[in-house]
Formats: structure tokens, sequence, C-alpha cells
């Protein structure tokens, strides 16, 4: 397993090393200034292209990128891979990654999801990783019960 952090992705090539599946965490474009990097729309547009120079090329035959981003971002990453250099890789699947942390709007619906844009190239593994769903009596527990309502 190789994992790179705060590394060049360029250093992969440049060694002929190649992997079979790649996980980004990308910018989001919301404009902010942080004290090592900006999340601005032109930054996450320069790190596209570098997807696409940089990290296409090191992927085997059989692999999967997977891209997290968020609603401001995903039809931007979807159009870029799709657009510019995406081929031989298909476009796989969107997984949405729900969560309720942080508060609620009053005034807008709130965006509580993240998604995972997975693009796969030749046929890669795939292994099922899943556990069952505890069964619950949703009757027996008396009206307005939701299952969340017990996990506080």
């Amino acid at each position: 397993m190789l994992i790179l952090k705060d590394q060049p992705v360029s250093a992969c090539k440049d060694l002929g090393i190649q992997v079979d599946l790649v996980y980004m965490d990308v910018l989001y474009g919301t404009g902010r200034l942080f004290h090592d990097y900006s999340d601005t729309l032109s930054e996450a547009v320069k790190m596209m292209e570098d997807i696409v120079k940089y990290v296409l090329p090191i992927l085997k035959e059989d692999s999967r990128i997977i891209i997290h981003c968020d609603s401001r971002m995903n039809w931007r990453y979807r159009a870029a891979m799709d657009f510019f250099g995406c081929n031989p890789f298909d476009f796989e699947t969107e997984i949405i990654w729900s969560y309720s942390s942080g508060g609620a709007s009053k005034e807008r619906i709130t965006e509580k999801h993240d998604t995972l844009l997975v693009w796969k190239k030749g046929n890669p593994p795939f292994h099922i990783l899943r556990e069952p769903y505890a069964t619950v009596d949703a009757a027996s527990k008396g009206a307005g019960w939701h299952p969340r309502s017990e996990e506080h």
C-alpha cells in the first residue's frame, strides 16, 4: 500500500509507480483562505488539471479513482473528468455520504452530505463488505419513534 499525504503525485510517475486506487479529498471551492492553502475556485480548477495530468497516468489497467467533494464542486469535477482525458475511465457511481453534524439553517435547505465520485478503468476487483441491519419492531416502540432517537 502506498499512501501519499502532502506529497506530489508526480513523484509516482517519475519513479514508475502505478496504483490501483486513488482517493482524493479535493478542494471544495469555498473561497476561503487557510493558513497553508486557498480553497478558491481557481485553485480547485488547477487541482482538476493536476488530476488529469498526474493522477490518471499512474493508475493501473484495472483501477479506480474516487474524488470526495461537495455540491459546489460535484458537477465541476464530473464535467472535468468526463471532458478532459478521462478515457479509458468510465464513470462508475456516485456515493452520497450523509452526515448530521453541524447546525440547521432556518432560512434554506441545509446541505448535509458530501459526494464520492467513482471512476473505473478496466475491470477492477470489488469486494462487498456488508453487515446486516438490526431489525426493529417499530410498531412496538410507539408513535413518533425514530431509530436515531436512541443514539443520543
